[in-house]
């Protein structure tokens, strides 16, 4: 059972597992779950198991630092609906459609209006923000790859997989 092929299998049922969690599970659950993995190696019949456990544990702390690292790259709570002026330039090419245009914009730098002056202490949190994805709706003009901009923007929070930000 401690063949290649069964790592692998587990290893990616672990990481697709996680992504079905409600919530991600902390690093300390994946701490907890180093017992087993210690146990097997003081048993003769765990150690035949400890490749699989080893699959098991790598997935899922895989996943879940992955997913960390998502979440902390999203924007900060506090900073949506508020007006920002976004100084960038557009990577990648840009989406049209009949209604808008979508565009992928490199932050170079970030302020706020004055409207959100009164949330400057979250402004260092969002200095952390380095690509945008933007949809202008209205009177929209065409940008184009590696054209620098600087845009008044009102910025919101992917929510779920139809906006995946």
């Amino acid at each position: 059972m401690g063949s290649v092929r069964s790592c692998i299998i587990i290893a990616c049922v672990a990481i697709i597992s996680v992504a079905f969690l409600p919530t991600l599970p902390s690093f300390n659950v994946l701490i907890l779950l180093f017992v087993p993995v210690l146990l097997a190696l003081l048993t003769a019949a765990g150690r035949r198991l400890l490749p699989i456990f080893l699959a098991l544990l790598l997935g899922l702390t895989w996943a879940t630092g992955y997913g960390y690292l998502r979440l902390h790259q999203q924007l900060p709570p506090a900073l949506e609906g508020l007006d920002l002026w976004v100084e960038g330039e557009v990577v990648g090419l840009p989406r049209v459609n009949e209604r808008s245009q979508g565009f992928m914009l490199q932050v170079l730098k970030l302020e706020l209006s004055d409207k959100a002056a009164h949330q400057l202490d979250e402004l260092t949190t969002a200095q952390s923000l380095q690509r945008l994805r933007l949809n202008w709706y209205k009177n929209w003009r065409e940008v184009r790859p590696g054209e620098r901009w600087r845009l008044l923007v009102r910025l919101k929070r992917p929510h779920g997989f139809a906006n995946p930000g």
